[in-house]
């Protein structure tokens, strides 16, 4: 199989994207071990971000997964388009 640069540049930019989502986990460990003992901190700020990676490669797997099931696609979009409307038709009578 030749290497593709196209492929490369996509997986660099799942990274990212990866990188960027995962701030906010960072935060949550960070509040919920400020006030430990500095050794027990440290403990908990590794044991938090190696079960956070561990739990978003196993929701990754299992949505990719997901992503083989027929029409899943297509009824995912028509619920998104149904919440769509009902939050502008709800928006429509606050106005009125």
């Amino acid at each position: 199989m030749p290497f593709d640069h196209h492929i490369l540049l996509l997986i660099f930019n799942i990274i990212f994207i990866d990188i960027i989502l995962g701030g906010d986990n960072a935060v949550v460990i960070a509040l919920a071990c400020r006030r430990l003992p500095e050794k027990k901190r440290n403990r908990a700020i590794i044991i938090g971000t190696g079960l956070a990676v561990l739990i978003r490669i196993g929701l990754t797997a299992m949505i990719a997964s997901l992503l083989h099931v027929p029409y899943l696609l297509f009824i995912g979009g028509a619920f998104l388009i149904f919440i769509a409307l009902k939050l502008m038709i709800s928006r429509d009578e606050k106005k009125n």
